[in-house]
C-alpha cells in the first residue's frame, strides 16, 4: 500500500490526475481497513476538486469523515468540505452550515481561526479565494 501511494504521489507530481485517482481508488479497494485509506481518500478529495468536480471531491471528503471518525485528517476535510462549497459551488449557507459544525467537532484544531475568518467572510457576503 505504501508503495503504491508513493507511486500516485508521483503521478499527482507529473500532473497526471486522473491517474493518480485510479491508483488511489485502487489501494483503497484493497487495503481499506489500513492506515493510509484515510490519505487516499484526502488526496481523491483533494484531485477531484482540481479536476473540476467539486461535489466529487466533497463525497470522498465525506467518505473519509464517515468510515474514519478520529483520524488526523478530519479537521481538514471539514474545512475543505466548508470551503468548497463556498469557493467552487458558491454556496454560502452550505459552506457557514459545515464551518460552524467544524467549530464544534474541531475546537483544538489549528484551523480554528482561518474557520473563523471563513464564517466571517461569509457573513459579510465575501471570501478571500
Amino acid at each position: 500500500a505504501v508503495v503504491n501511494y508513493a507511486r500516485g504521489e508521483a503521478l499527482v507530481k507529473q500532473h497526471h490526475l486522473s491517474e493518480a485517482v485510479n491508483l488511489y481508488k485502487a489501494i483503497l479497494k484493497e487495503f481499506s481497513d489500513q492506515p493510509l485509506a484515510d490519505d487516499c481518500l484526502f488526496r481523491i478529495g483533494e484531485l477531484e476538486v482540481q479536476m473540476g468536480n467539486p461535489e466529487e471531491g466533497i463525497k470522498q471528503f465525506q467518505a473519509l469523515l464517515e468510515r474514519h471518525p478520529e483520524s488526523y485528517l478530519t479537521d481538514r476535510a471539514l474545512k475543505r468540505i466548508g470551503e468548497i462549497y463556498a469557493n467552487n459551488l458558491h454556496r454560502p449557507k452550505e459552506a457557514q452550515q459545515t464551518f460552524e459544525m467544524f467549530l464544534v467537532r474541531h475546537p483544538k484544531s489549528i484551523f480554528v481561526d482561518e474557520v473563523r475568518e471563513e464564517i466571517r467572510n461569509l457573513k459579510l457576503g465575501s471570501s478571500p479565494n
